[in-house]
């Protein structure tokens, strides 16, 4: 493998990582992007970041090489003329080392340098995983409307018995309701309960047979309404959608990870455990990737998804599957899988 592929594979790993361990809404990555620098040059950054901070931009770039003798003062200078007066704020990543001079020189130059290197395994390391997904089912809508001809059992009559009613009523649900609710479900179940957002909490709901209910309004607009034999409107004025929500297990299986060390130079014990495999999953490969601060916090950030689409991916929490029985959640998982896996919401 020649140095240029060791740059590209380190390249990947970079933004596997930096992703891994960004939770900042709004941040985005960009690989092989192109600016201009101080002199109207355009020149290409292996990875560039923005983020917002307190309302302000904030912008970050990477540079990933790999030489057999240590990366030299020149890249670092040739780096910073990249970025100079560009208001970003620059890292150096290498798989092998750094010489001194160019240790001096980015420390001069404020540009922080970083290290990926092969590690070997540890207890807390990934050996596996288990995912588990929400499930929604509507079991009950009920619509209420108000009219100067009808009064309410009326109504609700002329709902359950007026085909031509009951066509509006469809219509108005699939049209107005069904949108309005698919963007407020899951965010308004994990509102009202921790069971469907923590992961040590799921037991209770888990399987049908265990599902919580849920009930939702959708208000709407005094312009919404049907009209009974083209002569009497009735107008909507609330629909209430009953829903079950529970969790279901989807995928199990060992993996065999790769682990990695990345960490800032000349500061030793602040870096961050990375580990990195690849599974199948409906005949789909998917890249997933745990960090966790090299201090050994049992917790994970976890990404999933396909190796194109890892800039956009969020990361998620992932438990030790050693843990588990504290909440219940030994026997859902259970499947012959490695001790060291872990569950993904």
């Amino acid at each position: 493998m020649n140095t240029t592929e060791k740059g590209d594979i380190l390249e990947a790993l970079t933004l596997l990582v930096e992703r891994s361990v960004s939770h900042q809404p709004g941040t985005v990555f960009k690989k092989k992007h192109t600016i201009k620098d101080q002199h109207g040059i355009n020149r290409v950054l292996d990875l560039f970041v923005t983020t917002q901070v307190n309302g302000k931009s904030i912008k970050y770039a990477f540079e990933c090489k790999h030489h057999k003798k240590g990366i030299p003062m020149k890249d670092i200078l040739d780096f910073h003329g990249m970025i100079e007066n560009k208001g970003i704020t620059g890292f150096f990543v290498t798989s092998g080392t750094f010489q001194s001079g160019a240790i001096k020189k980015a420390a001069a130059l404020g540009i922080t340098l970083l290290t990926l290197k092969k590690r070997a395994p540890t207890g807390n390391d990934m050996a596996g995983v288990h995912l588990f997904k929400k499930n929604y089912e509507i079991t009950n809508v009920a619509f209420s409307g108000t009219s100067s001809h009808f009064d309410n059992e009326t109504i609700q009559k002329l709902f359950s018995e007026c085909k031509g009613c009951k066509k509006g009523i469809k219509n108005i649900f699939n049209k107005t309701v069904i949108p309005k609710l698919a963007g407020m479900i899951e965010q308004a179940v994990d509102r009202v309960s921790s069971d469907f957002t923590d992961v040590t909490k799921i037991a209770s709901t888990f399987g049908k047979e265990n599902a919580r209910g849920f009930q939702f309004i959708a208000v709407h607009d005094n312009g919404c309404s049907i009209t009974h034999q083209n002569t009497y409107p009735i107008y909507i004025s609330h629909t209430v959608v009953d829903i079950n929500v529970w969790h279901e297990k989807v995928h199990s299986q060992s993996l065999d990870f790769e682990h990695f060390l990345y960490s800032p130079v000349g500061d030793p014990g602040s870096g961050t455990m990375f580990s990195k495999s690849e599974l199948v999953i409906k005949d789909k490969r998917v890249v997933i990737c745990a960090s966790r601060p090299e201090s050994g916090a049992a917790s994970q950030s976890i990404i999933m998804a396909n190796e194109d689409h890892i800039q956009n991916a969020h990361p998620m929490t992932g438990v030790p599957l050693g843990t588990l029985h504290q909440f219940g959640l030994s026997d859902i998982f259970s499947s012959g899988d490695t001790k060291d896996s872990k569950c993904v919401d």
